[in-house]
């Protein structure tokens, strides 16, 4: 079985998606919601993977591939589309980077945001504060999901601007944290021995993210 990509064929298999192939062939599609493992399903909540096919734009994630499938990764169309998706995303992000040290090298917002050439002010209103005193740190996390898509234990709460992730249980269910800080794509998750996270609504309790307790 046979795609092509911008013109190249490459030979694939059942079962793959258009982002498995292109990340085995070494083609640079940008993802912020896959975190490469194959028992975790992407959100495809951050549609900066976006390809053309057959006429159609599709998350690369989330699009099994065909046999005579044609992929358009790197027209000026689809760049234009993801540099869209991409300026969407920074809005609910901090408009600097101040404390982020060596979070900034595992930023892949980052990277993206200068291949793509986002504004980063377009929808940002600049007003958010460095907050990390909450988990996912509250000004730096984009609300792509790949978090909640790894643990169990996470979930998202709210709607529109006051959409956040926060615990399901009371601090009971374990957290990797280097799992998650490996799945996450800008630095609201950082490996860090301690964590806290608001329990409710009104953000009055907090427990650790390691299974329990208050500070």
């Amino acid at each position: 079985m046979y795609i092509t990509f911008d013109g190249k064929r490459f030979e694939v298999y059942h079962g793959e998606t258009v982002l498995t192939v292109a990340r085995r062939e070494g083609i640079d599609i940008p993802a912020l919601c896959f975190s490469g493992e194959a028992a975790v399903h992407p959100p495809t909540s951050c549609l900066v993977c976006l390809v053309k096919v057959a006429g159609r734009f599709v998350p690369a994630c989330a699009t099994s591939v065909a046999d005579g499938m044609s992929v358009e990764s790197e027209t000026d169309e689809v760049h234009q589309m993801r540099r869209s998706a991409l300026e969407l995303l920074l809005s609910d992000h901090i408009s600097t980077c101040q404390t982020c040290g060596e979070g900034r090298k595992k930023c892949k917002l980052l990277r993206y945001m200068s291949k793509y050439k986002a504004d980063r002010n377009k929808w940002n209103s600049g007003q958010k504060i460095e907050d990390d005193s909450h988990f996912p740190s509250s000004a730096k996390c984009i609300k792509c999901g790949i978090c909640v898509a790894v643990s169990p234990a996470l979930t998202f709460i709210g709607r529109g601007n006051n959409l956040r992730v926060e615990r399901i249980d009371n601090g009971q269910t374990a957290i990797d944290n280097e799992r998650l800080s490996r799945a996450c794509p800008t630095a609201a998750i950082v490996s860090e021995e301690r964590y806290h996270f608001r329990q409710s609504e009104s953000g009055q309790n907090f427990a650790d993210a390691k299974g329990g307790g208050t500070p």
